[in-house]
């Protein structure tokens, strides 16, 4: 009845940033009755979001989406006339939109960090794929009914952590989640700790030498398990707050790992 109007979501940054991010385009979609589309093959991701979640919201465009850019690059867009079809360099490459506002142009481009601090809209509107959540149980198996969650993203902040904590750790089995391997090969000596992800890192930046469809299912896997622990000690990293804020959210947790919800 109507040529509909979209706003395209290349977000930035690491997971949790993409995920705040992916809210602000949302809501922009929302608000100003716009179809979003989220691109996440343009940075580190490099695979759809969809490969990892249902997402249920008529807001929310889920099929092919090389096929609706064909058809839509020609509409009117902000920024200008953005190659939605041969962009590759978006890595290095923001655009802005003032999301207090409408745009007269038929496609508007977000690809920046989100501003929204909660993740808990995002995981609100989606379901695991069936191969997250297998992939989550069989980690899950591994770990008795009650168990400790720790984050550390580095190796540096270890002793801190330890001289506060080591106590509360002592006689009790630990998760350990770090993109660090001398914090998990520490916790490993240390305490009676697992780890199920393998994310070896450069510089404590980029991963390296990694199958990306298993370093993005570990990533998401790590976080639902920290979410999952009877405690959870952590640092201020975003992924870690985001961890916490799905701890102190036992119905959306449950909601998300229970099997009748892995669904299309």
């Amino acid at each position: 009845m109507y040529d509909p109007k979209y706003v395209v979501s290349f977000p930035k940054g690491g997971f949790i940033s993409m995920i705040r991010s992916i809210n602000d385009a949302y809501k922009y979609a929302v608000k100003y009755n716009r179809v979003l589309i989220i691109d996440c093959r343009k940075n580190w991701f490099k695979e759809s979001i969809y490969d990892y979640f249902f997402i249920h919201s008529p807001h929310v465009y889920v099929g092919d989406i090389n096929f609706l850019y064909k058809k839509i690059q020609p509409l009117s867009m902000y920024p200008k006339q953005v190659d939605l079809i041969g962009v590759n360099d978006l890595d290095d490459r923001t655009f802005n939109i003032n999301l207090d506002r409408d745009y007269d142009e038929q496609i508007v481009i977000y690809s920046h960090f989100g501003r929204d601090e909660s993740i808990r809209s995002f995981f609100e509107l989606v379901s695991l794929k069936p191969e997250i959540y297998k992939s989550y149980m069989i980690a899950r198996d591994r770990l008795p009914s009650s168990y400790v969650g720790v984050h550390i993203s580095n190796i540096n902040k270890v002793d801190e952590f330890l001289e506060l904590r080591r106590q509360l750790l002592k006689d009790k089995t630990v998760f350990i989640a770090s993109p660090a391997k001398e914090v998990v090969d520490r916790f490993k000596k240390e305490f009676n700790a697992l780890s199920f992800s393998d994310v070896p890192y450069k510089n404590d930046e980029e991963p390296v030498g990694v199958d990306n469809h298993k370093y993005n299912t570990d990533t998401i896997v790590d976080l639902l398990l920290l979410a999952s622990s009877s405690e959870l000690y952590c640092g201020s990293t975003s992924y870690c707050r985001a961890a916490v804020e799905l701890h102190e959210d036992p119905v959306l947790l449950k909601r998300l790992l229970t099997e009748s919800f892995v669904k299309d």
